[in-house]
């Protein structure tokens, strides 16, 4: 069995490290909770391509003209690396969320967890404080 040699601190001091890896474990919480909620509200439309400008060697911007959904502005800004671009005049599907109009994604693949790095993050940094309040 292993056993792990903690240092000992204060009845206070769990609390601390409790509550404030219960704080970074509800915002993990959240966030995840939101992404699940713009997963929901996804909405797939067409849109065509009015300019296309060259950032870099890989990377483009491109205009889109789409239809509003929910009273957002019809204009969207796609900045993407990728082999192939858009010519203008060119028509795509895209698919977003009303609410996140500025989140676009090509086709219609909107990932489920558009933060997933950042709630993994959070998540885990709420776990080590709350193992360490419960262990020591």
């Amino acid at each position: 069995m292993i056993e792990l040699a903690l240092p000992d601190i204060s009845e206070a001091g769990r609390w601390i490290a409790f509550l404030t890896g219960a704080g970074w474990l509800a915002l993990g919480v959240a966030l995840g909770v939101s992404n699940t909620l713009s997963y929901r509200r996804q909405v797939t439309v067409s849109a065509r391509c009015k300019s296309v400008e060259k950032l870099s060697k890989q990377e483009y911007s491109h205009l889109l003209r789409r239809k509003p959904v929910a009273g957002e502005d019809g204009y969207v800004l796609l900045s993407a690396k990728q082999t192939k671009r858009l010519r203008v005049g060119e028509e795509v599907r895209i698919t977003y969320d009303p609410r996140s109009a500025h989140l676009v994604f090509v086709g219609d693949e909107y990932p489920r967890f558009t933060h997933g790095k950042a709630i993994i993050f959070c998540t885990a940094l709420g776990m080590i404080p709350i193992m360490f309040a419960v262990l020591a």
